[in-house]
């Protein structure tokens, strides 16, 4: 989703509280995807001006996931069976979860992407929390965003409707 640009550090806030939130409540099966992996395996940090969080989380939590986030003050948009986001806030910026069926491989049927060779996942510890990337991240940033992917960029960059394989 487009929204307004954020700065790194409420965007690395954003994700520590919500990997915090899902590790407290004992839902493993998801991972980081899209800009904040990028950033994440690149810098070490979201991407400055990014305007959100991508998870890519199992559907089966979609039910759990959405009382997890009201029940801590997270405002949610309409959804679809597909995507769930939250609104972004002074303190949190949006985070957009993309619900696909985990197995083999994962279906982003909103962004029209299918990862392949996600798992097992791997367990990344960053800021006293744990996320999860799919196993093969760098060769899935490579098929996302190209050769180039470490290399940062001056604009978002726009690419095709490509399965990341």
């Amino acid at each position: 989703m487009t929204g307004q640009p954020q700065s790194a550090g409420k965007l690395n806030f954003t994700l520590l509280s919500i990997a915090l939130l899902l590790q407290h409540y004992k839902i493993k099966n998801w991972f980081i995807g899209y800009g904040t992996l990028l950033g994440l395996v690149r810098n070490h940090s979201c991407i400055e001006n990014d305007d959100d969080i991508d998870i890519i989380m199992d559907k089966q939590n979609a039910t759990v996931l959405k009382q997890i986030l009201s029940h801590h003050g997270f405002i949610l948009n309409e959804n679809q069976s597909h995507f769930l986001n939250t609104h972004g806030t002074s303190s949190h910026a949006q985070i957009d979860f993309y619900l696909s069926d985990f197995k083999d491989k994962v279906n982003d049927t909103w962004s029209n992407i299918t990862w392949t060779n996600c798992f097992p996942l791997t367990k990344y510890t960053w800021n006293m929390g744990t996320l999860y990337l799919p196993r093969q991240y760098e060769q899935n940033l490579r098929n996302r965003y190209g050769e180039q992917w470490r290399i940062p960029q001056s604009s978002k960059i726009k690419v095709g409707k490509k399965y990341i394989i």
